[in-house]
This record gives structure tokens, sequence and C-alpha cells, in this order.
């Protein structure tokens, strides 16, 4: 019999001792190969596209967080000469596409959520976050 996943169960989220040891790794590796990764927007060629924080190429809006330094890497590693970023979605809204092969860049999510609270019976208890 062949097994199903449901829609909701494919896009759960990385464990989050997952994405730690992730994040982790790749700044462990930055440093053994000499690399600073925090330091990098400082050493930048002056007009490289690659001073100061990365931003989303459609919003404008800076990234924050460890997103600053899981983009600064990912610049840094691939060659790329431009700190701007798009979703795979924003650039097809924009009319591009993403080649062939291209891998994603990791970044962190964080959304706040407030739920309602179920007791067994289904009914509701009130909110939590």
């Amino acid at each position: 019999m062949k097994k199903t996943t449901s829609r909701k169960a494919a896009r759960r989220p990385i464990k989050q001792t997952d994405l730690y040891r992730q994040i982790t790794d790749r700044i462990v590796v930055a440093l053994e190969n000499g690399v600073a990764p925090w330091r990098k927007p400082w050493r930048a060629a002056a007009g490289s596209g690659l001073d100061g924080l990365p931003l989303n190429a459609t919003t404008g809006r800076h990234y924050s967080g460890v997103n600053v330094l899981l983009l600064w890497m990912s610049a840094e590693e691939q060659g790329f000469p431009n700190n701007r970023w798009l979703t795979y979605r924003q650039a097809q809204q924009a009319g591009g596409q993403v080649r062939k092969g291209e891998k994603a860049t990791l970044a962190v999510v964080y959304k706040d959520w407030t739920k309602q609270a179920e007791d067994r019976e289904g009914t509701g208890k009130g909110l939590y976050r």
C-alpha cells in the first residue's frame, strides 16, 4: 500500500535542533576556511553591492537576525556580486525564473501566532501563544 502524506505534513518545518545544527555547521566551516562571516561586509569593496545589510530586492526591506549572517555567508560562498535577495515566488512575480539546478539559500522565518486552545471535547478555553 502506498503511503501518502498530507500537504500540511509535507510543509512541516525542519526541527529546531536540526536548524541550529545546520547554522552552526556553516559557521564552523567558514571559520575553518579562514572567513569570519560577520566581518565580511566591512571588507567588501565600496560599490560592490555587498556593502551593508542584505535586503529583499522586491520589498527593499533589510533582513534581520540570523538571516543577515546566513545571507552574507551564502553570498561569499557563491561569489554573488550583490546583496539583494528574492524568494522563488517573488522572482516569478517579477517576470523572472530561477535557473535550473539552482539551490535555495537557508533563511529563517519567524512569525508570532496565537491559537485558540481547546480541551479534549473541542471547546475553546482561551488563547495561548
